[in-house]
């Protein structure tokens, strides 16, 4: 077994916990994470962007989509780790399969700020008949991950104000709409922990997170003022002074958790993102969760909005149309295979390389929305491949080759697929 599970194991047993489970996501429930969150896969050797890792004092099991069966398939071979295939017949649940293995008087534990308050509700009801206990506030995959000196630091970059010539509506503005529904819902305070509503709401960006234009950051609205825990090293003066102009308190990150445990009013939070610490605290004050109106605010767009969203896939339009005037030029050797002008074998990488730099010339290019995929032949039929060194293939004329891409424009995101 590895000898990371080895280690997670005797901390089980010091701590009388019987099994112990690791999600992927961040504190803020986030698709895309950062190198330091990204416990799960340091532990199991699997690397995919979805799947959770259960393990027992003996064994440990994996469950993960049909995404990723073949990947995890590979990445587990030889770690003594069992693939649990979710939705294949026989496989359960991980609430099933707790609820059937899981004995009286057992405890299951995890870091509950990886876990969402709605999987941990759901969770819990499965196993309300048994008489096990659990603990969500004990991190020890992190603990092991920190032992190992190998976990990359949490890292923060810089976070700029994102104009309203591209958002269309000032944050003032978006703080009075929502204290106007926190007032006829009677909501006294409302966390936020979505990296993305923050991100809109307050009208900052920064590159925090692989592939998404986030800040780490956490939120608490109140009637009249808000509290914006982010690095503060990030920002600049100016554009600290305009955020405290609108009546928006900078925190430190790392003091969120202990300020809204020490908070004597009632909080609410989103039933959708929120996670179950925040959970534990809304339930602490008498709080509740709600459905938070950001995520249909934002999917609402204004004219400035729409606008950029039309420019940005006129940008990615231009540019893939340039690649493929290129790759239409590219001259063949005698095996069928491209290549440059120096006859190299060009390979997959060298596509999304080339398709990148088509997009980066356009001012308002930021960076690829998720990884590329660019793949040739069986690769194409690999959902969510990524080419890396060992796979990257050359690209050959006697077949398909699949480029699904996307860009992250400051107008606008694509997310385009073609053959």
């Amino acid at each position: 077994m590895k000898e990371e599970i080895v280690r997670l194991i005797e901390l089980m047993k010091e701590n009388n916990i019987d099994y112990y489970l690791v999600e992927t996501s961040d504190d803020h429930n986030s698709e895309y994470t950062a190198k330091y969150f990204q416990v799960r896969a340091y532990l199991s050797g699997f690397t995919g962007s979805a799947g959770s890792l259960l393990i027992s004092q003996t064994k440990a099991y994996l469950w993960t989509d049909g995404r990723y069966f073949i990947q995890a398939a590979g990445e587990l071979d030889g770690s003594e780790i069992e693939l649990m295939k979710m939705g294949e017949k026989g496989v359960p649940s991980i609430s099933n399969f707790l609820a059937i293995n899981m004995k009286d008087g057992q405890k299951l534990a995890y870091d509950g700020r990886t876990v969402s308050a709605k999987y941990e509700l759901s969770l819990k009801e499965r196993l309300s008949s048994l008489n096990i206990s659990i603990e969500n506030e004990i991190d020890l995959a992190g603990q092991v991950y920190d032992e190992s000196n190998n976990r990359p630091a949490m890292t923060f970059s810089k976070i700029v104000d994102y104009s309203v010539e591209y958002a269309g509506l000032d944050r003032t503005a978006k703080l009075d709409k929502l204290r106007m529904y926190m007032n006829v819902e009677e909501i006294e305070a409302l966390v936020i922990t979505a990296l993305d509503d923050i991100a809109w709401l307050f009208n900052i960006r920064a590159n925090d997170v692989p592939y998404n234009p986030v800040a780490m950051a956490y939120a608490t609205i109140y009637k009249d003022k808000a509290d914006l825990y982010l690095n503060i090293a990030s920002l600049d003066d100016q554009l600290k002074l305009a955020l405290e102009g609108s009546g928006i308190n900078i925190k430190a990150y790392a003091d969120f958790y202990q300020d809204i445990k020490a908070l004597d009013i009632k909080l609410s939070g989103d039933k959708n993102s929120v996670n179950a610490v925040v959970l534990k605290a809304v339930k602490s004050t008498g709080g509740r969760l709600i459905n938070s109106p950001i995520s249909l605010w934002k999917a609402v767009k204004n004219k400035t909005e729409i606008e950029g969203m039309r420019k940005a896939h006129i940008n990615d339009g231009i540019a893939f149309a340039r690649f493929m005037t290129w790759l239409d030029g590219l001259e063949t050797d005698f095996y069928g295979n491209y290549v440059d002008e120096d006859d190299n074998c060009l390979t997959e990488i060298d596509m999304a390389n080339k398709l990148e730099e088509e997009r980066k010339k356009f001012d308002s290019y930021q960076e690829p929305s998720f990884e590329p995929i660019s793949a040739i032949k069986d690769h194409g039929a690999i959902i969510h491949y990524s080419a890396d060194e060992e796979s990257n293939a050359d690209i050959c004329s006697d077949t398909f080759l699949l480029m699904d891409t996307g860009a992250q424009y400051l107008s606008g995101t694509t997310d385009i697929t073609r053959t």
